[in-house]
């Protein structure tokens, strides 16, 4: 009885245990290129970049942050995508990535539609909604698992659109 017992406690545990395994440790990066976008030197964006990342860093208990600003090429100068992700040991990913979504709403930029998107191959949780800054519209997604939370500003782009680029923008910043 108490080797059955032990069985299923192992058992339980490795079921239980495996997605933090799988997701952690984490690490991201922001780097001069992400899913064909390059990153913007314009000083402005990367002030606010660093702002950013710096009330991100407050607002959670992330050990390593990357921030960026990105364009592709040949766009509008307000169609930009602004990227902050963190990685640390996250036991309760869902719940992490809400209050992520809440603390832009206190830091003024209210997201609204919040809905859950795919999260891609990495696994976790994902939601997009959308927001109106200084009057320029965009879609906001965020993602948390284990190892990570990233949210992804996409100015000037529209909530399908935005949706559809998490998951390239997330594998690329995010590794195993």
């Amino acid at each position: 009885m108490v080797a059955l017992l032990l069985v299923v406690i192992a058992v339980a545990g490795f079921v239980f245990g495996k997605p933090i395994l799988d997701q952690y440790p984490a690490t991201v990066t922001a780097g001069p290129s992400i899913a064909g976008f390059d990153q913007s030197t314009n000083p402005e964006l990367v002030s606010l970049s660093q702002q950013m990342n710096t009330e991100f860093k407050a607002a959670s208990e992330l050990k390593s942050t990357a921030v960026g600003v990105y364009h592709k090429s040949g766009e509008e100068e307000q169609k930009v995508v602004m990227v902050v992700a963190g990685s640390a040991l996250l036991l309760r990913p869902q719940n992490e990535l809400q209050s992520a979504f809440a603390s832009m709403t206190t830091g003024g930029l209210t997201v609204t539609g919040t809905h859950a998107v795919s999260a891609g191959e990495l696994g976790g949780h994902a939601q997009c909604g959308t927001s109106v800054t200084g009057g320029v519209k965009l879609a906001v997604c965020g993602w948390a698992d284990h190892g990570s939370l990233g949210m992804i500003m996409f100015f000037g782009r529209g909530l399908a659109e935005a949706e559809r680029l998490l998951p390239e923008f997330r594998k690329e910043i995010e590794t195993h």
